[in-house]
């Protein structure tokens, strides 16, 4: 799945990369959000933030979440007036993580 990134993004992503051995990732491991000592699993974003979000103290901490969360982005980036090529960044992220689109009139599914 073809996801935009920034030369920052790249940048930072290959900072990670360079310290997944230090970090305990097995080197055959080849999903970029990789699970410590496995070959072959990765980090889930759901189950991650699911456990952030109770731990962080926020008071509502389902208002965290991922369906929840994609709809605040989906209107923040409304209210923000971004441009297209930004919005294209945040569709290309979204895509890897739900079956929503965001859109300029806010967050769709997508079959």
């Amino acid at each position: 799945m073809p996801i935009l990134l920034t030369d920052i993004m790249l940048k930072g992503m290959g900072i990670l990369e360079l310290q997944r051995i230090r970090a305990g990732i097995s080197i055959l491991n080849p999903y970029f959000f990789a699970t410590i000592g496995s070959n072959n699993t990765y980090v889930r974003g759901t189950d991650a933030l699911r456990f952030y979000s109770s731990k962080c103290g926020a008071s509502r901490p389902e208002a965290l979440r991922s369906t929840k969360l994609r709809k605040h982005i989906a209107t923040m980036t409304q209210l923000l007036n971004l441009k297209e090529n930004e919005l294209d960044i945040i569709r290309g992220s979204w895509v890897m993580m739900s079956p929503y689109t965001v859109t300029t009139t806010g967050c769709q599914n997508t079959p």
